[in-house]
């Protein structure tokens, strides 16, 4: 009797932890430059920079007994109780408590089990201050009530502020086809184009149980949050999206013309990488260029117009490189075929040649020559007749 009393008083004690871990929803992503609407997509610098917000929604399947409390992980971390104030060396940190409430706004009453947060992105990068720090790294986002998980964001959330590094050897120069040029450059990530290794984003599942496949090595057993320990993930890739090709100037705008090499001065150099309409205005073509290319053929330059050109790389978070400049300027020129050399000059020959400028009459020496040419064959063919006759 004694024993299965104590076997009872011990399941009721761990009732908690055993609980069932709700996913949140995403109610709305917003503020993102880029038009990033969905919790897959990277947050980027940009989307610091402009203070995008998340809302996120918890059901949860009982009433709460306590304030509910927003804490962030950096992995599969415990949430230490202890550690009430953020920090940027945490694992897991508060950012909405009772007590901590600049970082967003929730519903702190208890009882209650629809619950809506409203996170400003740059609390999740730096939760001390809200700056927007040069960082690279994973956020899953937990719920407490009485210090025990309650729910939980799976996928994590990628957050991605470090800039892609700039292309080298760009280099420009004529290319074979008419009023063209041809630029070529190359990249220092050999998997640059890839996407995420799927198998990172699959940690948290929602649910009473993890599950040790999908978790990132993470424990098999409750998911009440005690339990989880820090585990390492697949190594992190850097993947581009795209690559710019510039011109200046644009290939819609003329110049007077300069040799090869001159040192034609271009805003490429000072441009604003995080100005996208900047850039569209130097773009060499409508398009950006796919990330796994290293070289692009630009055509309807005009001939005689010296430009510099430049290539930009940017990631899926839409960070984006230093401009890379191609050393020297490229002046793109016309071929210029025989009849269209011998129509810019209006039939004018070259020396010791026979041409007659068109609505022009012949001279009386010319006239004189091609009257004794053709006496001088009449009289040739009838000799070659008689010869024959013999």
């Amino acid at each position: 009797m004694r024993l299965a009393a104590l076997s009872a008083a011990a399941l009721l004690c761990a009732s908690p932890a055993a609980a069932q871990i709700v996913n949140f929803s995403l109610v709305s992503r917003t503020g993102s430059p880029r038009g990033a609407t969905t919790l897959d997509q990277r947050f980027g610098a940009v989307d610091c920079a402009h203070g995008e917000l998340l809302r996120l929604r918890a059901v949860l399947p009982t009433a709460t007994t306590a304030p509910p409390e927003l804490w962030v992980a950096t992995g599969h971390a415990i949430c230490d109780e202890a550690a009430r104030t953020p920090g940027l060396g945490q694992t897991c940190f508060p950012i909405c408590t009772n007590s901590i409430r600049y970082a967003c706004t929730i519903p702190y009453g208890e009882g209650a089990t629809d619950y809506v947060f409203t996170i400003p992105v740059p609390w999740l990068v730096d939760p001390e201050l809200g700056q927007c720090l040069a960082l690279n790294d994973r956020r899953y986002f937990q719920v407490l009530v009485n210090g025990a998980v309650v729910a939980r964001v799976s996928p994590s959330l990628r957050i991605d502020l470090v800039p892609p590094a700039a292309p080298y050897s760009v280099s420009a120069t004529r290319a074979a086809t008419e009023e063209a040029a041809l630029v070529t450059w190359t990249y220092p990530t050999a998997d640059s184009g890839l996407v995420d290794d799927a198998s990172v984003d699959a940690g948290d599942d929602a649910g009473s149980t993890d599950d040790a496949a999908t978790d990132a090595g993470a424990d098999a057993g409750s998911d009440a949050g005690a339990a989880d320990a820090a585990v390492a993930g697949p190594t992190e890739i850097e993947t581009l999206a795209r690559f710019w090709v510039l011109c200046d100037p644009p290939p819609s705008v003329g110049a007077s013309g300069m040799a090869d090499g001159g040192a034609c001065s271009s805003a490429l150099a000072t441009l604003d990488v995080t100005d996208t309409t900047a850039l569209q205005r130097y773009q060499c073509q409508t398009a950006t260029v796919d990330p796994t290319a290293r070289s692009l053929t630009i055509g309807a330059l005009a001939s005689g117009v010296p430009r510099r050109f430049a290539v930009v790389a940017e990631d899926l978070a839409g960070n984006r490189s230093t401009v890379a400049l191609a050393s020297d300027c490229v002046t793109p020129l016309a071929v210029t075929d025989f009849w269209e050399q011998y129509h810019l000059a209006h039939g004018a020959a070259e020396p010791a040649s026979c041409a007659v400028r068109s609505g022009s009459t012949p001279s009386r020496g010319a006239g004189a020559f091609i009257a004794a040419a053709v006496v001088a064959f009449v009289v040739r063919r009838r000799r070659s007749r008689g010869l024959r006759a013999r």
